[in-house]
């Protein structure tokens, strides 16, 4: 296994696209509809979301992340591969904050207890 010490924000960008194509599954994958497409160059949309690890449970908005470039992660703690990417987007992450890069990692757990305790062990 190689280890990397610095990546590249174009190397940083191709991982990011790499892991969107592992697939989990499991029998307990939530099953929903597909938000509507967007067009290039369009904002994405919105959203509020409440942060798993917060100590004061506060909601943000996407809107509040606004001028950084955003990587969006849908995790969950029954999903094998993210054993291994949540590590290395918080990696990412780390190396890449102070230019402008944010993870924003979605739990898809029905209990969100599920996810606070792949986060402690993973």
């Amino acid at each position: 296994m190689v280890f990397v010490r610095e990546i590249s924000f174009k190397n940083a960008v191709l991982l990011g696209l790499l892991l969107l194509l592992v697939a989990c599954v499991d029998d307990e994958a939530p099953v929903g509809r597909m938000p509507p497409t967007l067009s290039l160059g369009e904002p994405a949309p919105d959203f509020i979301f409440r942060s798993l690890t917060a100590v004061e449970e506060a909601d943000e908005k996407l809107s509040q992340q606004r001028g950084k470039v955003i990587y969006l992660d849908f995790w969950a703690s029954w999903c094998k591969p993210c054993r291994t990417s949540m590590p290395l987007l918080d990696q990412l992450r780390s190396e890449l904050s102070a230019r402008g890069f944010e993870v924003i990692a979605v739990n898809l757990d029905n209990d969100p207890e599920k996810g606070r305790k792949f986060l402690i062990k993973h």
